[in-house]
């Protein structure tokens, strides 16, 4: 039960980012920036995926890497918590950006400086 929380946290994350990408495109603002500046941003995604694979495999018992290191229940419910937690913090750092979040440097179009806590 607490993968598949897991798997959402992970899922809901990614729908955050994406939706946010597309509603800045819909006023004019390029937020998706990655792997324009730096080429070495391309070394993210292989472990970034490897990491995703890890997480569903825990939840859908698929084989997994490595030594299982925990296997309790309350540790699990916390790790659920803890998911929670980060996706509350995570959408109100989104709010909390406003037009400023972008994902990748961009030089050209650089956003206002965001100094107070869920600006306009």
């Amino acid at each position: 039960m607490q993968g598949y929380f897991a798997i959402a946290t992970i899922i809901l994350l990614i729908i955050l980012v994406l939706l946010r990408v597309s509603l800045m495109k819909k006023v004019g603002i390029k937020a998706m920036r990655f792997g324009e500046k730096d080429k070495k941003d391309f070394l993210i995604p292989p472990f970034a995926l490897l990491f995703f694979y890890l997480i569903i495999a825990s939840g859908l018992n698929l084989p997994k890497l490595g030594v299982e290191l925990f296997n309790s229940g309350i540790i699990r419910w916390v790790g659920v918590a803890f998911c929670l937690l980060g996706l509350i913090i995570f959408l109100l750092s989104l709010i909390s950006f406003g037009n400023s979040f972008r994902v990748g440097i961009d030089e050209e179009h650089p956003g206002v400086l965001v100094t107070t806590v869920f600006s306009q």
